[in-house]
């Protein structure tokens, strides 16, 4: 069990966390029509942060929306002092579709995910340059997991606090993905998947959260995550009813669901047999700020942390956070992926590489969860669970 000590969010509906917490339970939706013309051919319908247009891409678009969400976080000097570890999760690190044969449109999109890669390192120099906070070199990591990547970074977290290797984490995410060259390779998938059906609305969107050991004036945070499998809805089932036995054990009803349904017919079923499961016919109130600011993608897991911290805080709620990530690239490429993230994150050596699995030499991760987690192979289905803090207590309310 960990405590959430502060947070900060920027989305299309808010640019603070209770400024987004109160958009979402309004029903404020900030989908608006881009310059860029899909295609149906209509203009892209998108959830961008204004003023941020679709022609800034990269790292450069992704520390505009990481800067005053990390201020909001850690600005305040919530739980200040002390050794700190970074967490942030980004998109996947390829696109799990190639571009048709001879489409010249697409040809940069390797451009494109390597104009990402120096985000973990900017948003570090702004820890440091601005707010005064070092993050030592081995305590930085990134998680190329998409949307379960904030969720799933929890287990982590926790290892990391229980080894007293650091005394605070912070987990973020990060999400442009309203930049034209992502807007329009999203449209160009979704009219080959699934022609004549609406293309998802992709939504920008960054979100930290610090977290902390258990302190009982605090918002309560675990989490619980399982790589993908053939039933579907069965992982997040899993991850889901792992929290929620762990809730009912001591006491406690969870309240809201947030969810990151986003018209995809894989995710509702997911989402479905989940629910189910953990919760049978008494499933609680469910909130999709999805509809509010679009598909945030690797931006989720934080985001709903945050939104699901504020609840526990103010309404006294205990929320439950779900989220999926699925990988779709080809079993040899997923095992390739797996060796060069290793290499890249912890400094491993690659060995040979087969369909299905993954041999290596060199040194082996301290952690098994960060193996898991940091080699970014496959589905990957995660929960979170936030409990209120002590009652009576008025320093719950002012980090979150």
């Amino acid at each position: 069990m960990m405590s959430v000590l502060s947070a900060g969010v920027v989305t299309a509906v808010g640019h603070r966390v209770a400024e987004t917490a109160a958009s979402v339970a309004s029903g404020i939706c900030r989908y608006r029509a881009t310059k860029l013309i899909g295609t149906r051919p209509k203009p892209i319908v998108a959830a961008p942060v204004l003023p941020l247009g679709p022609d800034l891409e990269g790292a450069v678009r992704g520390m505009r929306l990481a800067r005053p969400a990390l201020a909001e976080c850690v600005g305040s000097g919530a739980g200040e002092g002390g050794r700190m570890a970074l967490i942030l999760c980004t998109r996947h690190r390829a696109f799990p579709m190639p571009p048709p044969p001879r489409l010249s449109l697409f040809d940069d999109l390797e451009r494109l995910d390597q104009a990402w890669r120096p985000l973990v390192e900017l948003v570090c120099a702004e820890l440091e340059q601005v707010h005064g906070i070092v993050v030592a070199p081995e305590h930085r990591i990134e998680l190329a997991r998409g949307q379960a990547g904030g969720l799933a970074a929890l287990s982590l977290a926790e290892e990391l606090l229980a080894s007293g290797a650091v005394e605070r984490c912070l987990v973020g995410g990060v999400e442009g993905a309203c930049e034209a060259r992502t807007l329009e390779w999203l449209d160009l998938r979704a009219a080959i998947d699934a022609p004549g059906a609406p293309a998802i609305v992709s939504g920008d969107a960054a979100a930290f959260v610090l977290l902390g050991p258990e302190r009982p004036e605090r918002v309560g945070l675990e989490g619980s995550f399982r790589p993908g499998t053939t039933e579907p809805g069965g992982a997040l089932a899993a991850a889901a009813l792992d929290l929620v036995e762990r809730a009912r054990a001591r006491g406690i009803r969870v309240s809201t669901l947030l969810c990151d349904l986003n018209g995809e017919r894989r995710r509702a079923l997911a989402h479905s047999v989940a629910m189910l499961r953990a919760f049978g016919p008494d499933v609680p109130a469910r909130s999709e700020p999805v509809g509010s600011f679009g598909d945030v993608g690797a931006a989720w897991g934080s985001v709903a942390l945050a939104l699901g911290a504020h609840l526990a805080a103010r309404a006294g709620q205990a929320v439950l956070c779900m989220g999926s990530s699925y990988d779709e690239r080809p079993a040899q490429e997923l095992a390739a992926a797996s060796v060069r993230a290793a290499t890249e994150m912890l400094g491993h050596t690659a060995a040979a590489v087969d369909t299905g699995s993954v041999r290596r030499e060199g040194p082996v991760a301290p952690a098994s969860t960060t193996e898991v987690l940091v080699q970014g192979q496959g589905d990957l289905h995660a929960s979170a669970l936030l409990t209120p803090p002590s009652r009576g207590s008025r320093e719950a309310t002012e980090g979150t």
